[in-house]
């Protein structure tokens, strides 16, 4: 995971039960996140438990382009926004109890997916200056596209982003944001860890 360039943050679960934004930037917590080291792992690795009411807040926002990779479960009772801009609306992931779906402020508006389940899933988007945008999971693509709304993620992790309304609960293992649209050599190493997390799950 290291060897792509300029990330911006990463989650990263400590012994003492905080969590915390790793290299550039910080978050703050929402509510009591719980930290996980032996329980509702993700093929071994700790998360963090977000339980409808607490989340995290990151301070850096993403625009024009930008790659995002994250590794989480739904707990199976409230599947709403898991990963949702606290700016505008975009989301990834996961939305109103369906999983596999796309918002950037209508461009996409990949919302119908499938029925969210509790299986452990590694979203990945890359969007470039020109608009592109590729959308996989568990490294498979699942959408792209020419051209996508220049949104911006500035994330709520679990607390819905600029919808406060719509928190999920969900276990989090891995959260990172680059800066630009990392290349899909770059985008193979990143995932390599976070794939590794959920491949004996899928």
């Amino acid at each position: 995971m290291r060897h792509a360039p300029s990330r911006q943050q990463t989650l990263e679960t400590s012994s003492n039960g905080t969590i915390k934004l790793r290299w550039v930037n910080n978050g703050t917590a929402t509510g009591v996140p719980i930290y996980n080291s032996t329980n509702n792992l993700i093929n071994f690795n700790s998360t963090v438990y977000y339980d409808g009411t607490a989340g995290h807040n990151v301070v850096y926002g993403a625009t024009n382009q930008y790659s995002l990779i994250t590794v989480s479960r739904m707990e199976g009772t409230l599947n709403r926004r898991a990963f949702s801009s606290r700016i505008g609306n975009a989301l990834s992931g996961f939305w109103n109890g369906r999983e596999d779906v796309l918002y950037l402020d209508a461009n996409p508006s990949i919302l119908a997916g499938q029925a969210a389940t509790v299986n452990p899933r590694l979203y990945s988007l890359t969007r470039n200056i020109s608009g592109a945008y590729q959308f996989y999971r568990n490294g498979l693509t699942l959408n792209s596209g020419a051209s996508s709304f220049n949104s911006t993620f500035q994330l709520g992790i679990s607390n819905g982003g600029a919808f406060g309304g719509e928190s999920s609960k969900q276990y989090v293992a891995e959260v990172i944001q680059y800066d630009h649209d990392i290349t899909p050599a770059e985008l193979n190493k990143v995932q390599n860890l976070p794939g590794s997390q959920i491949r004996r799950d899928s």
